[in-house]
């Protein structure tokens, strides 16, 4: 997933960071770790991907959270799953959970 968005490199030293920041605390106590915004939205998406290879399913909730990723992001969006996020009579307003709760609740029916 990360060389499909083509962010490996930030996610990477963006995850690692606060470990780094944790196993050095006791050299600079006045550090502060930073957050990176930028790259937190891959978290679950990475996690969600991880827990299907591990359990060998497919899991409607990752499914509906990259749907909502996708419809947010559609610089991301595989020209595949277009007509599908096109269909959803919603259009993407950043921060707007409602579609998102909406298909979790439909449970893949």
């Amino acid at each position: 997933m990360l060389e499909e968005f083509n962010i490996k490199k930030e996610f990477l030293y963006a995850f690692r960071e606060p470990r780094n920041f944790f196993h050095h605390a006791d050299k600079d106590p006045d550090k502060m770790v930073k957050f990176f915004s930028d790259t937190a939205w891959l978290t679950p998406l990475l996690a969600s991907e991880l827990f299907e290879k591990i359990n060998n399913t497919q899991y409607w909730p990752r499914r509906v959270l990259m749907m909502w990723f996708y419809i947010n992001n559609p610089v991301y969006m595989p020209k595949e799953m277009k007509p599908q996020i096109d269909a959803l009579p919603y259009k993407g307003v950043k921060d707007d959970f409602s579609i998102f709760i909406e298909l979790l609740d439909h449970k893949g029916n």
